[in-house]
C-alpha cells in the first residue's frame, strides 16, 4: 500500500486518548493512492478522532497507523526544464520521470514538448 505525492515533515499533536507530539510525515496537496491504501485509510480512520487538517489526518496520522508507505514525488518530478544530475535507483535508473512546464517554455517553442521529452529520456545517472 502506498501514497505518492509531496511529502512534508512537521511536528504535530495526534490524539486518540492521549497527547502525542512527534515529527509526522504527510502528503501535501494532491496525491495518487493505491486502492488498497484508500480502503485501509477509510477503515483506520474510524478508530481516530477526526482533524480538520485533512492532509495531515488522512495521509499522515491515519496512513502511518494503517502501515501505508509514503513515496516522495520530489524524486520523480522536475521543475520546469532544469535537468540536473538526477537521483538514481540501485540499478542506475533516474527516479525523475516528469518535468513540470512551469513557465510555458515547452509551449512557447515549436517542438518544445518533443525536446523536453528527449531531454528527459536522455538523463543518465553518474557512475
Amino acid at each position: 500500500m502506498a501514497i505518492f505525492g509531496y511529502v512534508i515533515k512537521k511536528n504535530f499533536v495526534s490524539s486518540k486518548n492521549k497527547v502525542d507530539l512527534r515529527k509526522w510525515e504527510y502528503i501535501h496537496g494532491s496525491s495518487y493512492m493505491s486502492s488498497t491504501a484508500v480502503k485501509a485509510i477509510l477503515e483506520e480512520s474510524k478508530n481516530h478522532f477526526h482533524s480538520n487538517f485533512s492532509d495531515i489526518f488522512y495521509t499522515g496520522f491515519i496512513a502511518e497507523a494503517a502501515g501505508i508507505t509514503l513515496i516522495d514525488a520530489k524524486k520523480h518530478f522536475g521543475i520546469a526544464n532544469l535537468l540536473t544530475i538526477p537521483e538514481c535507483d540501485k540499478s542506475g535508473r533516474p527516479f525523475l520521470f516528469c518535468i513540470s512546464n512551469v513557465n510555458d517554455e515547452s509551449e512557447a517553442k515549436l517542438g518544445g514538448f518533443d525536446k523536453a521529452f528527449e531531454d528527459l529520456k536522455s538523463l543518465k545517472c553518474p557512475k
